[in-house]
């Protein structure tokens, strides 16, 4: 069961990237699923510990393309990625701690509004700038 969608809003216009921001979405709707499935806590460990490889690899992709189109606010956007990248291990941290359902929910919310916020603003406008 799907809790976050996928939209052809989101596409920000660079292939790659699409193609790993619905990636991403995937993995979130993942995650979610073994939520609801009940899955022990060391497959939900391993589900972050696979979301946050994609995220590097997907972060890491994004900055070749600000490299490369010469981005001006490239800093201030690896900021932003390097900033999630570190509250995502803490998350980890905590979650390995406290698995307890309110911290689940609190989770996807905040994956969710993370991803599709950075994704409309952040990547789109660097789409639109790094041409």
């Amino acid at each position: 069961m799907a809790i976050f969608e996928w939209k052809d809003e989101y596409k920000i216009g660079i292939p790659a990237i699409d193609y790993e921001h619905q990636d991403l979405f995937d993995f979130v709707n993942r995650l979610h699923d073994d939520f609801i499935k009940g899955c022990e806590k060391g497959e939900i460990e391993d589900c972050l510990g696979d979301i946050h490889a994609r995220m590097q690899a997907h972060f890491a992709l994004e900055e070749k393309v600000m490299r490369d189109r010469h981005y001006p606010y490239f800093a201030e956007h690896k900021k932003s990625h390097d900033a999630f990248l570190d509250e995502f291990v803490e998350t980890m941290k905590k979650f390995r701690s406290d698995p307890g359902l309110a911290f689940r929910e609190e989770l996807e919310q905040e994956l969710k509004d993370w991803i599709v916020d950075h994704v409309l603003h952040e990547d789109r406008k660097m789409s639109l700038m790094a041409r």
